[in-house]
């Protein structure tokens, strides 16, 4: 007789932390769903389904397919402005679902690697300075100090304005396969900026008052100056199109290798940065003038050029203090400052000595304090604070102090330090980021930018893209054709 076999015993697989995130947030997801259908019956919003339909979709891309996700992303963030005016304001919250997905995939990626593991490709100096940093925004001990109140809705607007950005810096530096999501992610901004440059052009034809009749305003997006309409593109304001332009200018000048690239779309970017009438958009090109001489090996004209770029934002920092034409702000009984005089506004922001090394608490001072009062159509407690902030580091050193601002400084030290590290590698993408992020300290010297959507969001989020894209060689097996003697098959 055969013996009868014995069928193995099933193997029980064991569970990974990355899949046990996934579960947890399908399941909060469904528990809120729950929750709303039981406080508002059991119809529940198309809105609200749709939005968790993008979130899951969204959340299930970064960790999938990131280069498709970021690509998307990138057209979708510099759009959003002109949909919020032309189309509905609702569309607003869009960002913020497709953002903390991002984060929580970068979570569901961190445990991936933690279990089975593999090296994280960030630098682990990067994510402490950056921690740091946060943590001073969240424990608020300016606020503290003064015997304020910690939490408040200031204190909620400041953290996030400043922590979304670094977080995505962070989901950059974590995506799967980093070089294929940043090739992905340059061709996708050098297109997008080249259509912001088209209606940055085309907004120069029609002029301000056709403009006005579109929903825009003279009070929020439309600008002029020496009788010049500032473009704006589908952004906001001017500075924010200024900016986004010169991020794509960079990866034009820095990383396209196709000379049909750069003499085709390259004098596009151009001549829309031109109508911007920003004087932040000149530092930029001389700015990108220095690093192309840096490329071609003329290091010692490159520092000299960049130099005086930085010489010239400085000045404008700390030398610019002529009131001119913009939003007043009333500092005392008889002191009024406008948005250009800034020595006067760092006075006011840093206040007394006593505040210095912790500031004076988190969204006391600038954007935070500015979004409270729009948001309560009431003035903020105290109207110096508002709107006086024309400086990105002059915002943080008012929120978290001279410590926050030496902490955020050693940040962007580390970051500059990595980025030559991967040039002298012979990393070509490092040239892009380490353009980018030039522009990007620049612009914030020059205004409070480092909170700015979609500037500081996609500005940094390039910056971790480059950071991890660059920060090993390529695998062996991408090279094997160099290495192959001639003649063999």
């Amino acid at each position: 007789m055969i013996a009868p076999t014995r069928l193995p015993l099933p193997i029980r697989a064991r569970i990974s932390g990355a899949d046990a995130a996934v579960w947890g947030v399908a399941a909060a997801l469904t528990f809120a769903v729950t929750l709303l259908a039981a406080h508002s019956g059991p119809k529940v919003p198309l809105s609200v389904l749709l939005g968790v339909l993008v979130f899951l979709a969204v959340l299930v891309g970064f960790v999938k397919a990131p280069h498709v996700v970021i690509a998307c992303a990138i057209p979708y963030f510099c759009l959003l402005p002109m949909m919020k005016v032309l189309v509905t304001a609702q569309l607003g919250p869009t960002k913020d679902v497709i953002e903390i997905a991002a984060f929580l995939a970068a979570a569901v990626l961190m445990l991936r690697r933690r279990f089975l593991r593999e090296p994280w490709e960030g630098d682990t100096q990067v994510l402490v300075l950056t921690l740091l940093l946060l943590a001073l925004y969240v424990f608020n001990i300016g606020t503290a100090i003064r015997g304020g109140n910690v939490v408040s809705l200031e204190w909620f607007h400041g953290v996030r304005l400043v922590g979304e950005p670094l977080l995505l810096m962070l989901v950059g530096m974590t995506v799967a396969d980093p070089r294929k999501t940043f090739h992905w992610a340059l061709k996708s901004l050098i297109l997008t900026v080249c259509g912001a440059a088209l209606i940055g052009l085309f907004q120069q034809v029609i002029g301000p008052a056709r403009l006005i009749t579109l929903g825009y305003s003279y009070k929020n997006q439309v600008r002029t100056i020496g009788g010049h309409l500032r473009s704006f593109g589908p952004f906001d304001e001017p500075f924010d199109y200024a900016a986004m332009v010169a991020f794509g200018l960079a990866g034009v000048l820095l990383w396209a290798k196709k000379r049909t690239v750069v003499w085709m779309l390259g004098p596009v970017i151009a001549a829309g940065l031109a109508v911007s009438f920003v004087r932040g958009a000149a530092l930029s090109v001389v700015a990108l003038i220095a690093l192309l001489l840096a490329r071609k090996g003329y290091a010692s004209v490159a520092t000299v050029v960049l130099g005086a770029a930085a010489a010239t934002a400085v000045a404008f920092v700390f030398l610019a203090s002529q009131p001119t034409p913009g939003k007043v702000v009333q500092a005392g009984p008889s002191t009024y400052l406008t948005l250009n005089g800034r020595d006067r506004s760092w006075r006011v922001a840093l206040g007394n000595p006593s505040y210095w090394p912790f500031g004076r608490g988190v969204g006391v001072f600038g954007t935070a304090a500015t979004r409270v009062a729009a948001e309560s159509q009431t003035p903020t407690l105290d109207p110096r604070f508002g709107q006086a902030a024309d400086s990105g580091y002059l915002a943080t050193a008012s929120d978290v102090g001279f410590i926050g601002l030496g902490l955020e400084l050693a940040l962007f030290t580390r970051i500059i330090v990595l980025l030559r590290a991967a040039i002298r590698r012979g990393e070509g993408a490092a040239w892009f980021g380490l353009g980018l992020f030039v522009i990007f300290l620049l612009d914030a010297a020059l205004r409070s930018s480092l909170t700015g959507f979609p500037t500081a969001h996609l500005g940094m989020l390039l910056v971790g893209l480059t950071l991890a894209a660059t920060r090993k060689p390529p695998p062996i097996s991408r090279n094997l054709a160099t290495l192959r003697p001639e003649g063999a098959r």
